[in-house]
């Protein structure tokens, strides 16, 4: 149980490394943007307000409500950032409407900077967070998602993932400065035979 506690807890710590808040007040806008090479990773987003004091309260009134918040608001933010590589917002109830009439409200964003890292079938990758830091896999397959991605005429479907492959390249990667994986059947099986497959890693660099 205590061992169960512990993975959970490192779980959790991986998942909100390098996690960033952004608070963008009634009226305002503002953007969010990562380095070249990575992408937003939304992890929690709201439009309207949680509390009296502690985002956007100087000098407006009336605050009355607490924790009212727009329930379909984190889609749309997430439909606008999550997967870009910036984005900008607008905090203004036209968007998002009005989840407390007469209250002073604001978007909210955490949401952290991640990489994705692709082998096509038949390559082998190195994956290398750099000295001091490690890699937390966040999600990871081998198989296909769409045609884009490592293109070819040998596509007879775009929905398909090995059974076992997160677990295997999160075994062989995560918590490791470097890793090696090769994208093929002798590692992972074939889920769609006769396309041609994938490897894709999400992850992030992160202090142990």
């Amino acid at each position: 149980m205590k061992l169960t506690f512990t993975v959970l807890l490192l779980v959790a710590a991986v998942y909100h490394a390098n996690a960033a808040n952004i608070v963008i007040c009634e009226g305002g806008s503002n953007r969010i943007s990562c380095p070249t090479g990575y992408i937003i990773n939304v992890l929690h987003a709201f439009y309207g307000r949680t509390d009296g004091t502690t985002n956007c309260s100087e000098n407006k009134r009336p605050i009355d409500a607490n924790n009212a918040h727009y329930t379909g608001s984190s889609n749309i933010i997430n439909d606008a950032c999550d997967g870009q590589q910036y984005c900008s917002l607008s905090a203004n109830n036209q968007v998002f409407g009005d989840p407390c009439v007469g209250t002073y409200k604001y978007i909210k964003v955490e949401y952290r900077c991640t990489s994705n890292f692709l082998i096509c079938e038949h390559s082998t990758g190195t994956i290398n967070c750099g000295t001091g830091k490690l890699i937390g896999v966040l999600d990871a397959f081998y198989g296909r998602s769409n045609r884009l991605t490592c293109p070819s005429r040998s596509i007879l479907t775009t929905s398909c993932s090995a059974s076992n492959s997160f677990n295997q390249i999160r075994s062989s990667c995560h918590g490791n400065q470097v890793c090696t994986l090769s994208a093929n059947n002798g590692v992972y099986g074939d889920p769609c035979v006769y396309t041609y497959k994938y490897i894709k890693v999400k992850y992030v660099c992160y202090y142990p």
